[in-house]
């Protein structure tokens, strides 16, 4: 088959999501401005895979198997994670995670309000730490990283006895963190 994303979407079953479709192909035509190496460490289909990858979650869909798409792109889990980094560094894309998204995906939202706790006394704690106007600005930025609420999200799970895997939590986050719930 000619084109790649087409190929992969019908591997993947998601061949009649014309919007996921074209939003892949636009984020392919993105990819052209990225240097061609940096999709070395992936497989053979790497750069299709995480081009619907990404389409996938622009559209607000955060159920994707990394390990589905790093076996069809044609390597192991964490050198296709490790990629996807590497590209969303380049584009500047860094997805948005709410406690919502990470909370319901873990089926635990009955932590709701200890997460939101929490967070409200981390952030308040580490920004605090910081001195200067500019420094105070620049963690609040920080912050902004889904993988802060993604620790927050770890930590109360661990605190309430919550097992889950780590995966759906470690995928939403876009984070090569390692931790599991079943320390």
């Amino acid at each position: 088959m000619s084109n790649p994303i087409q190929h992969c979407l019908e591997r993947l079953h998601l061949v009649d999501d014309t919007k996921l479709r074209q939003r892949a192909e636009q984020f392919q035509g993105q990819f052209s401005k990225l240097p061609p190496k940096l999709f070395n460490k992936g497989g053979p289909n790497c750069q299709p895979v995480i081009c619907i990858h990404l389409a996938y979650e622009s559209l607000q869909h955060y159920d994707w198997n990394v390990e589905l798409a790093a076996q069809l792109a044609g390597c192991n889990t964490k050198a296709y994670e490790a990629v996807l980094s590497m590209v969303r560094k380049q584009l500047g894309i860094e997805p948005v995670v709410t406690f919502e998204t990470l909370l319901v995906a873990l089926g635990s939202t009955t932590m709701t309000s200890p997460v939101e706790e929490l967070w409200k006394s981390f952030e308040a704690d580490y920004v605090g730490h910081f001195k200067g106007t500019q420094q105070k600005i620049n963690a609040k930025q920080e912050l902004t990283s889904p993988r802060w609420k993604g620790a927050i999200v770890y930590c109360c799970a661990k605190a309430l006895g919550v097992r889950k895997t780590h995966t759906p939590l470690n995928t939403l986050c876009i984070c090569l963190l390692i931790f599991s719930f079943n320390d």
